[in-house]
């Protein structure tokens, strides 16, 4: 958050004095404790007459404020007409023309009625003012009238001063200024210095000359742009009589180079009126641009106002360039300000075509169109799809590349990033993935150029369609239950959502966000829709999310989003529904002989205890080889390992293996529901992961992670042929059970997963044969649960922890 301080109008001098103004007292302690600026701009009459001393006075003045609001607090200042003009009126770079052009006149006069001219020039040349004065009142008031001004003005300018740099150095500036640690850029337009009548203003060409040839305004930077200017761009709704004076003579040269450098903001001063406008230049071409212009009154000068009242202004500009703007007001009487109610500068219904207009003269390509669907499935898996219609660049430019990376990321498991083009005259499309790639994190970057650099996106290329898409497997917690352990630090959350985000780099017109469940999966409830400015998530009222109710499929909910925000991320959100059963008694005791179990296995187990426990697993070894194949090979094939389900950590950890301390698979760990371990204590499934399989099917979505965190992104660097994953719940008669023999589900509280593995061509696993696989885990869970009792018991015996009632 950046927060600017705008001040304008101070006019130190005979109209005001700091040491005696108890509202400059009062500003000053707003700024050290409430406002704390970073920066201060300041839009000129810093006095009422460039005097010297005032002109110091004024400098030390603001300084002193600047440092109360911090070591960090930048100052700018740029001059107004009474920093320029004796009395705001008078240029002083011609005050001396205008002195002698009064004594000129004085002379012509005297000369064309013979009076004693010279006589006069002598008496005021010898400081003889009593006789002087008498020739004036002898009825020469005219000729010395004049004579008497002219000689005034001419003292004057030796005492007033042009030399602003000298006395304001180094706050005035007079060239864009940039401030990259407030991702700020200041435009100073000098519109006081030209030598034009009374209080008006004009910009000269110079003033135009220098900014068209600063780097530093490159309206692709990223700088949010403000200029600053005394005089007016736009016409007051009010005081017409002196509207000559109050706006710029130039000022839709002004408002033109505005637009050409991109300006969003302009900051200005002069009438002493608060005032704010909004307008927005050519909105249906691409040239389009919205302009908001700001007016700070003066908070300082004692002189009447009218019905005008003292003020200034506070804007704050979010990491997102989301402008708030807050003036503050006083009566001419009033020792202190009122703060006014907070407002923004853009609207939400209008800034995301200003955004959008922006982006597109910034990286010049627009979209028509965003279709982003999110489809979860019975698992809790997304399959993440989005689609760009009508891709096309603008004012003739070459796009190499869109310059965001193109994000997969979600709290499981990411895999399967890949995009594509979808339309024949194109197809140089490209997705560069990036290196730094964590379990749930991918990046990529959608390139139309090779890696030399040539070729690219042209505007003569029409438009394109493309896609992007990605597998975000254990994305989304789906009943009440799985929260809990998905999301072990909070403990009172009961909802879910889905994030889409919006490239800066591709503007879209309209963007579709969906998300689409399952079919059988309770109707969503309390849905609605936030958008993410900075780090907090507000709701987005004005849009509403569409639910459809399908017939042969899941329900889904609809956003249709008119001009989405670039670099913004939208949330559509629900309540998480609760799952049927449990309660009863013997689930409640199932319950806490899983919890018993899974707490000793994921213990440091004594030696006796894993030769037990390697005992078993071999008789499970020997079931495997009956139910998959092999069973006449004697010599171990299998590697058989047993993990358990830490509550503490919501991890699966290593408890036992047939191999004993030599397992490759010791010390893994996996998250819940990661992982082919992880999916199956979730899901309640058999889980299974067929090498050949994904060879010829050639799916993005393996479904196989690593224990240890290493991410596999080539399919021939995983070893196992075949790897199993079977839950382990606190339950006898499986194979009874109804939800078993329905859906395959094992029933009941999970406290582990059984892991069967080979890499060996010799030892393939025939795990085609669903209901062998099913057998198989019934009867391996009411062997292991049977003796794994058994050898808790003796091995709590061992330790002391209980003993024998007998």
């Amino acid at each position: 958050m950046t927060t600017i301080l705008h001040l304008s109008d101070l006019h130190v001098g005979i109209h005001f004095d700091p040491t005696k103004s108890t509202k400059w007292r009062f500003l000053e302690q707003e700024v050290e404790k409430t406002i704390k600026p970073d920066l201060i701009i300041v839009t000129g009459d810093l006095v009422n007459s460039p005097w010297p001393w005032t002109l110091n006075k004024a400098r030390k003045m603001l300084e002193e404020l600047r440092n109360k609001a911090g070591d960090k607090c930048q100052l700018v200042v740029v001059p107004g007409n009474h920093d320029t003009r004796w009395q705001g009126m008078l240029a002083v770079s011609q005050i001396m023309v205008f002195g002698g052009v009064f004594i000129g006149l004085a002379f012509m006069i005297a000369y064309w009625e013979e009076q004693p001219w010279r006589h006069i020039v002598y008496l005021a040349y010898h400081s003889n003012w009593r006789a002087f004065w008498k020739i004036i009142g002898g009825g020469e008031v005219l000729v010395g009238g004049l004579f008497f001004v002219g000689a005034i003005l001419i003292l004057l300018r030796f005492f007033l001063t042009t030399r602003l740099e000298k006395y304001l150095k180094p706050l005035l500036i007079t060239s864009p200024t940039y401030f990259h640690d407030l991702k700020i850029g200041v435009l100073p337009f000098d519109s006081a210095s030209k030598g034009i009548g009374w209080a008006r203003g004009y910009v000269d060409d110079k003033g135009f000359l220098a900014r068209q040839s600063s780097s530093d305004t490159n309206p692709s930077d990223d700088l949010f742009w403000i200029a600053a200017v005394h005089h007016h761009p736009l016409p007051l709704p009010y005081d017409s009589k002196d509207e000559r004076m109050m706006i710029l003579n130039n000022a839709g040269a002004f408002l033109s180079e505005l637009r050409k450098r991109r300006v969003r903001l302009v900051l200005h001063g002069h009438k002493h009126h608060p005032h704010f406008t909004r307008m927005a230049v050519d909105p249906a071409r691409d040239q389009s641009f919205e302009l908001a212009v700001l007016s700070a009154g003066t908070p300082t000068e004692e002189k009447g106002q009218g019905n005008s009242k003292h003020g200034f202004n506070v804007i704050r500009i979010s990491d997102g360039d989301i402008v708030t703007i807050t003036q503050y007001e006083a009566g001419l009487e009033e020792p202190t300000f009122e703060k006014k109610p907070e407002f923004t500068m853009e609207p939400p219904e209008l800034r995301g075509w200003a955004e959008h207009v922006r982006a597109a003269a910034k990286h010049h390509c627009t979209a028509d169109s965003l279709v982003a669907r999110g489809t979860i499935n019975s698992d809790g898996d997304v399959f993440f799809r989005r689609v760009y219609y009508g891709v096309r660049v603008n004012n003739n430019a070459v796009i190499a590349e869109i310059k965001d990376d193109i994000m997969a990321e979600t709290r499981g498991h990411v895999e399967g990033l890949e995009a594509g083009c979808l339309s024949r005259n194109f197809t140089a499309l490209t997705l560069k993935i990036g290196a730094q790639r964590t379990v749930g994190r991918m990046t990529g970057k959608i390139r139309f150029a090779d890696e030399n650099e040539q070729g690219g996106l042209r505007s003569g290329d029409g438009s394109i369609d493309f896609y992007t898409q990605f597998y975000a497997n254990n994305g989304i917690a789906l009943w009440d239950d799985e929260l809990r352990h998905m999301y072990p630090t909070e403990k009172e959350r009961a909802t879910e959502w889905v994030t889409f985000t919006v490239l800066d780099g591709l503007p879209v017109r309209e963007a579709y966000f969906i998300v689409e469940f399952s079919a059988g999966y309770p109707r969503p409830t309390s849905v609605q829709l936030l958008v993410k400015y900075l780090d907090t998530w507000s709701p987005l009222g004005s849009h509403s999310v569409t639910v459809l109710d399908g017939v042969d499929r899941g329900t889904e909910l609809i956003v249709a989003m008119p001009y989405p925000l670039p670099k913004h991320e939208y949330q559509i959100k629900w309540c998480v529904s609760k799952r049927e059963g449990g309660g009863a008694s013997d689930q409640e005791q199932a319950q806490a002989k899983a919890e018993e179990l899974a707490h000793w296995l994921v213990e440091q187990l004594r030696d006796a205890a894993l030769s037990k426990l390697s005992g078993l697993l071999g008789a499970i070894e020997r079931l495997a080889k009956k139910y998959f194949g092999n069973e006449d090979l004697l010599v171990p094939q299998y590697n058989v390992t047993l993990y358990g389900y830490d509550e503490q950590t919501q991890k699966l950890r290593w408890s036992a293996s047939l191999q004993g301390t030599s397992d490759p698979y010791k010390g893994w760990e996996f998250s819940y529901g990661n992982g082919l371990p992880g999916r199956a204590l979730r899901t309640a499934l058999v889980t299974v992961f067929r090498k050949q399989a994904l060879k010829n099917s050639n799916s993005k979505q393996w479904l196989y992670l690593r224990g240890d965190g290493e991410v596999i992104d080539n399919i021939k660097k995983i070893n196992e042929l075949v790897l199993i994953a079977v839950p382990l719940v606190a339950t006898m008669q499986v194979a009874e059970n109804s939800l078993f023999s329905k859906t395959g589900r094992l029933p009941g509280p999970a406290y582990g997963v059984l892991q069967i593995a080979t890499s060996k061509s010799l030892a393939w696993l025939n795990t085609k044969d669903d209901v062998n696989l099913l057998a198989f885990a019934a009867i391996a869970n009411e062997k292991i649960l049977s003796q794994l009792e058994d050898i808790m018991v003796y091995d709590l015996k061992n330790r002391g922890e209980i003993h024998d009632q007998s």
